[in-house]
């Protein structure tokens, strides 16, 4: 074969393996994921999700990799039955670990049917000691997500089964790394559960789910004739299953209307359906009235964020001689991770782990207790924003050595402070394959109560009416000699209000002025400047006061207005009777 030939030969086969293969079309693999050795479990493990699609021709996984070359075997079920739809033994080859693991395809060879809305499972069982798989913790990304999913599937969840009922049986709070893929098929989508809601006198929601990823456009005019109106396809194919969040297209419509409409689906393999029909726009809005912010609604399209957070203040708060704590801000909410490394680049691996999902703008946090003595490690820290763009920084510190006497260790940041402490060791976190890695302990949730009406919780929102109270305890460290710091965010993540609130027995703020909607408040100590998370971030919902209760909360002003109109000409008929008692006389 010629020299062009054997270089053109590569470029010409790489359609055809990517048919081969077919197209990813859902991908779970966040950035911040830590490696898992399924050998630890004594039951067999599964990842349980949801395919959204009508058929499913194989998936990715990541994982690592660090002894000799073996085989992993995958078998795929519909959960709750025990009939094989598709099994696969794929090689997988030794591989380094690395931050985010390395992507591996598992192809079926074939489309496997399945129903978009039910729940599959894939076990999956190792003959390779070294084998680890890659996950993360589904739960905060899946709350993070602005589309309201109505199945807690939709980003995969493990479950591991165990016959002597073990601790560790059932479903985990982490899902594996995955995506998942379909090959070209020509089975015409499937449109289900079409309705209309009416947000105004001149706009209404159109919403359907779709058994497969869609692309979809619709045509609408008035019975009996008028305008013809249409939107057009975007050129994304949306997931629309009924076990994730439905499609909607917002209309434009004239007041006690009625209309025709021709709705138009088409999948990424080119294949289309119709779905036809009437809908009456009204008069006035259907239902209870919604608050200024629709808390069901995702937010309305924005262009793309590219941009990654702005890091600053990094620092070196304390060290000792096992450990170390960190601090420093984002310009935006992200959350945090540290990495320990003994060289600066990090290629060598992490020594210590820890993250933490909570998505703020000062950012505290500590290493696992797993350092050696008098060593010079490098802090390799990153924050990541909700649109998934992260930024990274890279500090050097020295362990404290084994005299306890010696208490002063110097940092270099990237900024060139240096910083000296000397605190308390802190509790050693279980190690595993060589790297500890740590979870950021779960803090008390503040005593949330609203000034006007019922206080009420569902789904960890925290509802009420009028300005509202916090109260927290006093923090594992103690009274703070700063005070506190209580972050406010809107439900775009914006904040809007930063009130400091003095040391003191109270320990407790009240909130006003803000506008119906949803928020998030955190609470920090501050420790000459300093800020540290002391309670459970809270999410509560500010409901619109009815016409009545915004009339009953200014009855002092109704009270000194009704007082001037009945004394004020009272008074003044006494004093004009008393200068007329005077001429008189």
């Amino acid at each position: 074969m010629s020299f062009y030939c054997r270089l053109l030969f590569p470029l010409f086969l790489a359609p055809f393996v990517v048919l081969a293969q077919g197209a990813s079309y859902f991908e779970f693999a966040p950035k911040i994921s830590e490696p898992l050795d399924i050998d630890d479990y004594s039951g067999s493990v599964y990842e349980l999700l949801l395919p959204q699609n009508d058929h499913l021709s194989g998936f990715d996984i990541w994982y690592d990799n660090s002894g000799s070359p073996g085989s992993v075997s995958f078998g795929l079920r519909k959960d709750g039955f025990s009939n094989l739809l598709a099994a696969k033994t794929v090689a997988v080859s030794a591989v380094a670990p690395s931050f985010e693991g390395t992507r591996i395809h598992v192809d079926f060879g074939s489309a496997i049917p399945t129903d978009d809305s039910a729940v599959y499972s894939i076990k999956i069982f190792s003959e390779t000691p070294d084998f680890r798989l890659y996950q993360a913790d589904r739960l905060s990304i899946l709350l993070q997500h602005a589309t309201p999913y109505t199945s807690p599937y939709v980003n995969g969840v493990v479950r591991v089964d165990s016959d002597d009922g073990s601790d560790e049986a059932g479903e985990q709070e982490f899902s594996f790394k995955f995506a998942l893929y379909e090959t070209q098929e020509n089975l015409p989508p499937i449109v289900t559960n079409a309705t209309t809601t009416i947000i105004s006198l001149n706009e209404l929601r159109f919403s359907f789910n779709v058994n497969e990823p869609a692309d979809f456009r619709i045509q609408y005019s008035p019975v009996g004739g008028g305008i013809v109106q249409e939107t057009s396809l975007t050129g994304q194919y949306q997931l629309c299953s009924q076990g994730a969040a439905p499609c909607l297209i917002s209309l434009s419509v004239a007041p006690d209307a009625t209309y025709n409409y021709i709705l138009y689906i088409r999948d990424e393999w080119g294949n289309e359906t119709q779905l036809s029909g009437s809908f009456a726009a009204s008069a006035s809005p259907v239902g209870a009235p919604l608050p200024s912010e629709d808390l069901s609604a995702p937010p309305a399209p924005e262009a793309p964020d590219t941009t990654p957070p702005n890091i600053s203040e990094l620092a070196l708060i304390s060290v000792t001689q096992k450990s170390a704590k960190l601090t420093w801000t984002t310009n935006e909410v992200a959350n945090t991770t540290l990495r320990v490394t003994e060289d600066e680049a990090g290629a060598l691996g992490a020594v210590a782990f820890v993250t933490d999902p909570v998505f703020e703008l000062v950012h505290t946090i500590t290493s696992p207790a797993a350092l050696n003595a008098s060593t010079t490690y490098y802090a390799h820290i990153s924050s990541t924003d909700l649109s998934n763009n992260t930024a990274n920084g890279v500090l050097s510190f020295k362990t404290l050595p084994e005299d306890p006497a010696a208490a002063t260790v110097e940092a270099t940041s990237e900024n060139g402070a240096a910083a000296t402490d000397s605190n308390g060791d802190l509790a050693n976190s279980p190690a595993a394959d060589g790297i500890s890695s740590a979870t950021v302990p779960i803090l008390p949730p503040p005593l949330v109560e609203f000034s006007s009406g019922e206080t009420t919780a569902e789904n960890g929102l925290v509802f009420g009416k009028g300005a509202v109270s916090f109260q927290w305890s006093l923090p594992a460290a103690g009274e703070p000699e700063d005070g506190y710091r209580i972050d406010v965010f809107d439900g775009k993540n914006n904040l809007v209000k930063q009130l400091s609130v003095g040391p003191g027995e109270d320990r407790s703020v009240k909130i006003r002025g803000l506008k119906p909607g949803r928020y998030t408040i955190i609470i920090y100590s501050n420790r000459r400047g300093i800020f540290e998370r002391i309670a459970q971030p809270t999410e509560i919902v500010i409901l619109e006061k009815t016409l009545f209760e915004k009339i009953i909360q200014y009855w002092y002003a109704y009270i000194l207005i009704i007082s001037a109109i009945v004394i004020g000409p009272w008074y003044l008929i006494r004093r004009e009777r008393a200068r007329l008692k005077k001429v008189t006389e």
